[in-house]
């Protein structure tokens, strides 16, 4: 039976944190675990699913998104 493995980090865009997580995943499910990676939502980047501070007052409600990141791998934000 393979181990479930959450994998938080930052935003799976560019940059070496992203890269040194998709080498984890990657290796991690090389070994038969079944991967998911989580990582928090920034605005520039998923402005659907943040709430600034100046919106927060609106009524405005923040949003998980869930997808595909590093090419296969399970992601929520």
């Amino acid at each position: 039976m393979s181990a479930s493995v959450l994998i938080v980090t930052l935003p799976p865009l560019t940059g070496g944190v992203p890269s040194q997580a998709k080498v984890l995943a990657r290796h991690l499910k090389g070994l038969g675990h079944a991967v998911t990676v989580s990582h928090y939502a920034t605005l520039s980047d998923y402005e659907e699913l943040v709430v600034p501070s100046w919106q927060a007052f609106s009524g405005k409600k923040p949003a998980v998104g869930e997808g595909k990141c590093f090419g296969d791998f399970r992601s929520v934000a």
